[in-house]
């Protein structure tokens, strides 16, 4: 907590030993501390005026927290990170109708707590890091010097930092940023290519996007536009890479002409691949032809690792329109043999979760997704393989724990007993003798309590709660069990005062990834509510982050039903906003699993 001259950390946020830290505790404590010592500067120096301007503490502190721990580690690759961690969670909650304007009006008490949410951080951190790209490095740091400068000691809002900043540049900052602050959501650029006289030229329309297929046809963003286009050279037909001037789209639409001299040929491996670098704030859908460009772009990495996650990524959240395909994305999936990317296999890893809402509508189809999801993901643990060489990259180290928590917890019987070996001899019976390499703790914990139903997996992994480095990882990997009476004796477990209130929602979110304890965990969480809101019913977003994780599963009407019921009868629990997004959510869930359950149980079995 940023307390003015005395920041606080739990003791696992602020102390780390390099020989038992993995990289991504590394990672996660230095930027945990520099989100903290910002907010000396944007917090505390410089106060919001109210609540409603919350975004200008907690946006920017997230956004230092990347742009200082880029300087000092740049091998963490953090605003590649970024774009995983910040923009992209920020894009999904955004798409919602039950979402809200990063400057939310607020008139009571009760919710000022509902707005401490992805919004405010996230997506606050987005638009400032796009803004950061219009200004450039020069021009912005300036600006945020006489914003401090000028309200040091004092109250601001959010046209007082737009006027900081157009006093130091050509801008017209708030009529570029107004609409990205005030508006709930983002907008979709459409992208297609058509013929002029003078040439082929990149036609680009913008609309609202929405997750419930609704639009807004009269809003229009302010929207910095930038586009990479791999074009053959007339003359030797060598293929050039070309990155667009970024313009600013305030229209409707806009045609950006092909460059002179380039020729464009999907034929011969021309794309047009929109937003570079992933920096704008918007989803983009392409024409089938240059769709189709972008997925060989993708499957030979002509792309690099950022703009192949961006580009699939789009795709993801089209899976849910009204012409969504998930089956077509499927089969994209399945053809990258050849991807290495942490950036990719992480955002693949979030779409894979996303679709426990279709493939857990039965045991057998679980099955079968798991062994599809098994056969795209071998082939890259095999390259990089099992131990950590010298030289090797930081996101690289990252990638294996990832694709052996994946593989190990989906049935993959080669991980699930090189993990059992490991576990054994380092928690046997003489004690913490062979040591696990620090990134692969953690997922050998859950492969192994996700491969071995009895309770002797859990009763170690409690044992390990008392050393510090540890304690995050068993939390994290309690729920992973194949069993149902362990995954009750860890719903019990998480109320126990040997725990922290907010390390009892860890425990539970950890139940609610495994197939087998979304249920257990959701009638949990009814039973005991009255406890769950004496602790997090007048705290800081804990109660919102506990209705999100025992309700995103949910996708059939019965679900549905059960979860409006409960909260129409319990009005004191509050976190309006929060339950209507849990409701919005399972609708989507419904139409989703509706829609295409049949064509991805199709592609499964012909798969397999």
């Amino acid at each position: 907590m940023e307390n003015w001259g005395l920041v606080t950390f739990r003791e696992n946020s602020l102390l780390v030993d390099p020989a038992t830290s993995s990289n991504a505790q590394l990672q996660a404590v230095a930027t945990i501390v520099a989100h903290e010592i910002s907010h000396q500067w944007f917090g505390n120096l410089v106060t919001m005026r109210w609540w409603s301007d919350l975004w200008l503490n907690e946006g920017f502190a997230t956004f230092m927290q990347y742009y200082a721990i880029d300087r000092i580690y740049p091998q963490f690759l953090l605003w590649d990170q970024f774009c995983s961690d910040v923009l992209i969670p920020s894009l999904q909650l955004d798409a919602l109708e039950n979402s809200h304007p990063i400057k939310v009006e607020v008139s009571n008490p009760g919710e000022i707590d509902e707005i401490f949410d992805k919004i405010s951080y996230r997506k606050g951190a987005s638009v400032i890091r796009m803004l950061h790209s219009v200004l450039g490095e020069t021009v912005f740091t300036r600006g945020i010097r006489a914003y401090m400068q000028t309200y040091s000691y004092s109250n601001a809002c959010t046209q007082d930092l737009w006027d900081s900043l157009r006093s130091v540049s050509e801008v017209e900052v708030a009529e570029l940023m107004d609409c990205w602050i005030n508006n709930v959501g983002f907008p979709i650029i459409k992208v297609s290519l058509a013929s002029r006289i003078t040439g082929e030229v990149v036609m680009v329309t913008q609309e609202r996007f929405s997750a419930a297929h609704k639009c807004n046809d009269g809003l229009l963003w302010h929207v910095p536009i930038s586009a990479s286009i791999q074009g053959v050279c007339q003359g030797d037909s060598v293929s050039s890479l070309v990155t667009l001037p970024t313009v600013v789209l305030t229209e409707r639409s806009v045609e950006l002409p092909i460059p002179a001299g380039m020729k464009f040929s999907v034929s011969q491996g021309s794309f047009v691949k929109m937003n570079p670098g992933f920096v704008s704030y918007y989803r983009t859908e392409y024409s089938k032809e240059l769709g189709l460009s972008l997925e060989r772009a993708i499957a030979n990495q002509s792309l690099p690792p950022v703009d192949r996650l961006s580009t699939l990524e789009d795709r993801v959240s089209l899976v849910l329109g009204e012409q969504g395909n998930t089956v077509a994305l499927m089969r994209l999936i399945s053809k990258l043999h050849s991807e290495d990317s942490f950036l990719v296999w992480k955002n693949l890893s979030s779409f894979f979760h996303v679709l426990r809402c279709i493939v857990w509508s039965s045991d057998t189809l679980a099955r079968k997704f798991d062994r599809f999801v098994v056969a795209v993901m071998v082939p890259c643990l095999e390259r990089i393989g099992w131990s950590k060489v010298a030289g090797e990259s930081h996101l690289t180290s990252m990638l294996r724990g990832l694709l052996i928590c994946q593989l190990g917890t989906r049935g993959c019987s080669m991980v699930e007993q090189r993990c059992q070996q490991l576990f054994n001899s380092w928690l046997g019976e003489g004690g913490v003798e062979c040591e696990v390499e620090p990134g692969l703790r953690e997922v050998v914990m859950k492969v192994v309590l996700a491969s071995c139903p009895q309770h002797q997996a859990l009763d170690s992994l409690l044992k390990l709660l008392d050393i510090p480095q540890e304690r995050n990882r068993v939390l994290h990997s309690l729920g992973y069990s194949r069993n149902k009476d362990v995954l009750t004796r860890v719903l019990d477990f998480s109320l126990s005062p040997r725990l922290r209130d907010q390390e009892a929602v860890m425990v539970i979110e950890s139940v609610c990834q495994n197939r087998l304890g979304v249920r257990l965990a959701w009638q949990f969480f009814k039973e005991h509510i009255k406890e769950f809101y004496s602790r997090y019913g007048h705290g800081l977003f804990l109660m919102s982050k506990l209705i999100k994780c025992v309700t995103e599963n949910f996708s059939t009407e019965e679900e549905l039903t059960s979860v409006s019921e409960f909260f129409s009868c319990h009005p004191e629990i509050g976190c309006e906003r929060t339950i209507r997004q849990a409701k919005e959510n399972i609708s989507l869930n419904l139409y989703w699993k509706n829609r295409d359950l049949d064509s991805v149980a199709m592609f499964l079995s012909e798969s397999h």
